[in-house]
């Protein structure tokens, strides 16, 4: 059996991630915020930004009070929920995966021809009405874009039985 936490607990912000649903103001707030909010109010008035929560704490119609009381009235916290942790590591592994995707999708990227330069008209109009405009972008010399050719052959991309995703983008890069 796990033993129950001590009321204090339910309190600290980066432990408990317990969200209620506050039905006097409609929202979804977490428990120990409103409890800090609570505490801050006894010192003395709130943030604008907090108002409501100061006016229901004042006149003692804030959930969180209620819940506060039942939580001492057992002697243990009651509304805790442990917070996640994340595993050590985690992003940089992630930040070198999407380091290794990015590489293996740039060589295909840049093994692509160059786009041809747009011409720019704007240099080659002399005149000043739409119609003389029209008449030398017509005349203007057409740009050719050239050809390119497609591979001979396109090669296979099945994974292997067992291979993860990473393991099949760094086989394939090796060929």
């Amino acid at each position: 059996m796990i033993e129950p936490l001590p009321v204090a607990a339910s309190a600290d912000g980066q432990r408990n991630a317990f969200i209620h649903s506050c039905d006097v103001l409609k929202q979804r707030r977490h428990y120990a915020v409103c409890l800090h909010l609570c505490d801050e109010r006894k010192k003395g008035r709130l943030d604008i930004v907090y108002s409501d929560c100061s006016s229901l704490i004042g006149k003692k119609t804030c959930p969180a009070l209620k819940m506060r009381k039942e939580e001492m009235d057992a002697g243990h916290a009651i509304y805790f929920e442990e917070r996640r942790k994340i595993v050590p590591g985690f992003f940089d592994t992630a930040k070198n995966l999407v380091g290794e995707v990015k590489s293996f999708v740039g060589r295909s990227v840049k093994s692509l021809p160059n786009k041809p330069k747009p011409v720019d008209l704007l240099s080659s109009i002399d005149t000043g009405t739409y119609a003389d405009a029209i008449n030398s972008a017509i005349q203007a010399p057409k740009v050719e874009t050239p050809k390119v050719e497609a591979s001979k052959e396109i090669p296979r991309v099945a994974p292997v039985a067992g291979e993860s995703l990473l393991d099949m983008a760094r086989r394939l890069m090796g060929k």
